[in-house]
């Protein structure tokens, strides 16, 4: 079962960690930087998240999963650019690829901010990905890639994660 959060939990922080070149999950383009997290406990990641104020928890990242266990893909984000009336438009679609490298689901066009640029910290963005594995899905390692378009400022990012799923 597939099932995009909108909308969802809006956090701040002071700062962020840098992106690391080539780290396929945290990128960066021009001021555009997107952090792709795999989590089990989105509840329990988003609260420790908000006490960290300096950087995303690393003990609560999923690398794996049990069937009809809830995984939900977050993407934090910063540097989206404003139009005119200083509101972002920036987008983000999921794909998840089966172990064989078949598309198992996918969420297209939907918003990651669309709101007022917030000049500093990390933002949580507002459409998330939640996915249960069924009995019927092939345990193995699954692929979530995640591509972030802001319209504004004519930069794309593209984020890839694992997560092995089990009996």
């Amino acid at each position: 079962m597939v099932s995009a959060i909108l909308p969802a939990m809006l956090l701040f922080v002071n700062s962020v960690q840098s992106a690391a070149a080539g780290t396929e999950w945290k990128k960066t383009s021009g001021k555009l930087t997107a952090i792709l997290v795999l989590t089990d406990k989105p509840k329990v990641y988003a609260k420790a998240w908000s006490k960290a104020k300096s950087k995303l928890p690393t003990g609560l990242i999923t690398t794996a999963v049990k069937k009809s266990k809830l995984l939900v893909a977050m993407v934090f984000f910063k540097g989206c650019a404003g139009d005119s009336t200083n509101l972002c438009d920036s987008e983000i679609t999921y794909h998840v690829f089966k172990p064989d490298g078949k598309l198992y689901a996918k969420r297209v066009g939907l918003s990651l901010w669309k709101h007022a640029v917030v000049k500093s910290g990390l933002m949580l963005s507002s459409a998330n990905l939640a996915l249960s594995f069924e009995a019927k899905d092939p345990v193995g390692k699954y692929k979530v890639i995640v591509n972030i378009s802001d319209n504004i400022a004519k930069k794309k990012l593209k984020l890839t994660r694992f997560v092995t799923v089990s009996k």
